[in-house]
Order: structure tokens, then sequence, then C-alpha cells
């Protein structure tokens, strides 16, 4: 009987502790979520790995792609270069100092300095069309949250809300 019981509080607390944990914020993920935090999505992130914003220009209607590097130690990113279809209207004129300007194809093509930052805001609208492109994946992020404000960073999740999104 004592041995049932020393089991019985053995396994309760086993339970209980796998239970906690799955609450915890312990796992570092790039993350997307809404302006009210709901997370859309959620991806392992890759030391030295980066991603891609591709989206229209509201004047130009030129695609830009933007590339984000991704620091995984630091948990922050930075935005290292941008590709230009159209480089007109509504686009800056001169370019600051210590950023570069190149063809790169049919695309002109900006390197900026690094400016380290802890997150990126995108309004999801139909007309930007703006596509998150991480590896092979793919993601509309007006199809995702229609209208709604996307932040992307680096941040601890708990497992639970990983399995949620």
């Amino acid at each position: 009987m004592k041995y049932n019981m020393q089991m019985g509080l053995i396994a309760l607390s086993v339970l209980l502790a796998v239970t906690v944990s799955m609450f915890v914020p312990a796992f570092q993920r790039l993350n997307l979520r809404t302006s009210d935090g709901e997370l859309v999505s959620s991806f392992s992130p890759d030391n030295g790995a980066y991603f891609d914003i591709q989206f229209r220009h509201s004047v130009n209607k030129g695609l830009i792609t933007e590339r984000y590097f991704l620091d995984k130690a630091t948990g922050r990113i930075c935005l290292t270069s941008g590709w230009f279809e159209n480089y007109g209207a509504g686009m800056m004129d001169t370019i600051d100092e210590g950023m570069n300007m190149t063809e790169d194809g049919d695309r002109l093509r900006i390197d900026f300095p690094q400016n380290w930052i802890d997150s990126v805001n995108f309004a999801s609208a139909g007309i930007a069309n703006h596509i998150f492109i991480y590896g092979n994946d793919k993601l509309r992020l007006y199809e995702l949250r229609p209208y709604k404000t996307i932040n992307i960073r680096i941040e601890k999740t708990s497992l639970f809300e990983i399995m949620k999104s």
C-alpha cells in the first residue's frame, strides 16, 4: 500500500512538472505576433540565418525585398539589404553614409549599415501584400491576419504556445 502511494506521488509530481514546463517560455523562437500579442506563426531560428519580407511599394508599385539577419545569441535582428524593382517615386533620392548601392541583375540593391533592433513591424494590407520568407516557408501576412500589424522578433516561447500556433 505504501509503495503504491509513493509511486502515485512520483507519477503526480512528474505529471505536474511536465504540465508546468509546457507553460514556461524556454524555447528561443522567431515569432510573428499580431499587435494584440496573438502568436500567428513560430519558427526555430538558426544563428546567422535570415528572413526576407517581400512587398509592393505603395507609391511606385515596384517590388521590394528586405533581408533581415538573425542573431540568436542576442535575440536581435538587423536589416542588411534591400532589393528594389523600381527606384523612383516615393524612394529616397540619395543614400546615406554607410550604405552601398549596386545593380543586382534587373534590380537595384542597397546594403545598409548594421543597425540591430529587437523587432520589426509590418502592416498586413492587401495593397503591399507582404510576404514573410524564412527558408522554404512563405507566409502572406495579409492572408494570416488581414489589416493587423504583425510584429516579428526572436523571443523565448512556451511549448504550449508553439503547439497552439
